[in-house]
């Protein structure tokens, strides 16, 4: 089990709260997304901060 994860509850736009395991870096992403725009969905901050990692990780893998 890799020690930097942790379990984040993300509302569905159905309703729905779902348990959400993820690195403590998306967790912070998300966070900060949530208080820039206190409007946004936490589903989509969860997609947009994966995206937001996966392009970094993507980017020091061409470095």
């Amino acid at each position: 089990m890799n020690d930097n994860t942790i379990f984040v509850p993300v509302r569905m736009p159905s309703g729905m709260t779902m348990r959400v395991r993820v690195t403590t870096e998306v967790a912070q992403i998300m966070e900060r997304m949530l208080k820039e725009n206190p409007q946004m969905e936490e589903s989509d901050a969860l997609s947009m901060a994966l995206k937001e990692v996966k392009s970094r990780q993507s980017g020091d893998s061409q470095q």
